[in-house]
């Protein structure tokens, strides 16, 4: 496979030192780069003028990710419509035949029939083994050596800090994929917490709880005052995450269920005594009919709309759904705020919150059977160019963006939509956000998701992969915590 690769750059250098000599190929990138807002993935570089539009006519690349949920609420229901998409594809000169999976279940279901893409979009944890079993069964390739001269803009930003190429190495020492970034001093990787109705506060005479104690009487209030169904709502994928993020469990002592360290000593949040006091807590909110009694099959549809409906007060959620929900309701009534970690005292600092890697979750990777590895690497390396990196975030000038004082920023079409859809999909639909790229602060600061309070740095956490035990055991116990399955926990 390196002789493989090695053979290809070369060819590929020596063609485009031929176009460059007959002037076959000196065209510059597609797009705009003025106003780039922040430091850009690719500032100074030059490769991009080299690489764009593609040098080879007619090349079609067969790529496969699940169907992104966020553009079917922007009025289309695949990327092949999304005008962000095709103009990726007009930019880099290169054609992309999608085909857009379910879900995971289905996204390795086609995987296994051995008929494999050029490139997989997806998760970066979604491969059961991680990406190392990934490369056992032929779903990526290494390309560790290869980055500097197939995806120029890519290799200067990781290796731009070493947090970003730390974090991408496997226990083997290789890179596999493309993957997205938030920069690494973004105060949006803060996204997910607890929201609550402010109406629903409002009308209890209550202000926004910020210990655990608050939150209860708050949880009473709504159900015993206003008759709220469901006081506290959270859809099955997110319910783990009000305990792996920190926000709930940061009340108890503990900074997340996962992983964690403290003076350079790892703690395994699940083995925590701790723990079991957060799990004893929500116990009781599950006893007392203050939690979904459904909290380990609820859709987050269907969580939404309780809270749309008035049926729950809170939920657990990515901060976009703010916007969202007040977007759909627009009664002038409905209104939602985000909550900070929970403490144990009031006038406390938390001691962890949720806070994302430098990595987004997105990842993509190059298959052994991919047909034109040069092709399929410049095609994902421009979005880490500066054009490529404004249309990764704003989407295209004139129709999502327009420049004021010289950065880009959104149309009414984005945030004003006549259909009525939201900022995020929208951002998706003209942007290329749910793929592998660098989420740029002038557009997150026009997004309604607003950063989580600061947390104090003594607890940093390691992002840990938590088991499916562990995640089986969180619900089984939510629900039966008496005094006999508190000794079981224990033992466990």
């Amino acid at each position: 496979m390196r002789k493989q690769l090695t053979l290809m750059v070369l060819l590929l250098v020596l063609a485009m030192l031929a176009a460059a000599c007959t002037g076959g190929a000196t065209t510059t990138t597609a797009g705009t780069t003025k106003g780039t807002t922040t430091a850009g993935p690719t500032s100074g570089t030059t490769a991009a003028p080299a690489m764009y539009p593609w040098h080879e006519e007619g090349v079609v690349l067969k790529l496969v990710r699940n169907v992104d949920v966020d553009i079917t609420r922007a009025g289309i229901t695949s990327y092949a419509e999304a005008p962000g998409f095709k103009a990726w594809q007009e930019q880099t000169g290169i054609t992309i035949d999608i085909t857009e999976t379910a879900d995971d279940t289905a996204l390795k279901l086609m995987l296994s029939s051995g008929d494999l893409p050029d490139i997989i979009v997806a998760t970066r944890t979604f491969y059961a083994g991680g990406q190392l079993k990934m490369a056992e069964d032929g779903l990526a390739i290494p390309l560790t050596d290869e980055f500097a001269n197939l995806a120029p803009d890519f290799w200067s930003f990781i290796t731009s800090d070493p947090i970003y190429f730390d974090s991408l190495k496997q226990a083997d020492g290789e890179i596999y994929c493309f993957q997205g970034f938030f920069l690494k001093d973004s105060p949006y990787r803060s996204w997910r917490g607890m929201m609550v109705r402010q109406d629903f506060l409002d009308q209890v005479d209550l202000d926004p709880p910020t210990t655990i104690d608050e939150f209860t009487a708050m949880l009473r209030a709504f159900k015993d005052q206003l008759d709220v169904e469901t006081p506290l709502m959270s859809f099955s994928s997110n319910f783990p995450r009000m305990l792996s993020d920190g926000n709930l469990t940061a009340a108890f002592g503990l900074p997340n269920s996962i992983g964690y360290q403290v003076d350079g000593v790892y703690h395994f949040g699940a083995y925590e005594p701790a723990y079991k006091e957060a799990l004893t807590y929500l116990n009781m909110l599950y006893n007392e009919g203050l939690m979904d009694k459904n909290f380990a099959v609820t859709d987050e549809p269907t969580a939404q709309s309780s809270v749309m409906e008035g049926k729950t007060g809170a939920i657990y959620a990515a901060a976009s759904r703010i916007l969202n929900m007040t977007s759909a309701v627009n009664d002038g009534v409905f209104k939602l705020t985000g909550l900070p970690p929970f403490t144990k005292n009031k006038g406390e600092v938390a001691i962890c919150g949720m806070t994302d890697p430098v990595m987004v979750s997105t990842a993509s990777w190059l298959t052994e059977d991919c047909q034109n590895i040069p092709a399929a690497c410049a095609f994902l390396n421009y979005l880490y160019t500066e054009p490529g990196n404004l249309l990764y975030n704003f989407g295209i000038e004139g129709e999502s963006f327009e420049y004021v004082d010289g950065k880009p920023k959104f149309t009414e079409l984005m945030t004003k939509n006549p259909d009525g859809y939201s900022l995020d999909p929208m951002i998706r639909k003209y942007g290329i956000l749910n793929f592998s790229g660098v989420q740029d602060l002038g557009m997150s600061a026009q997004r309604p998701a607003l950063p989580a309070p600061g947390t104090d740095r003594r607890l940093c956490r390691l992002v840990q992969p938590y088991g499916r035990q562990v995640h089986d055991r969180q619900q089984r116990d939510c629900r039966r915590l008496h005094e006999r399955r508190s000794d079981a926990l224990d033992r466990y």
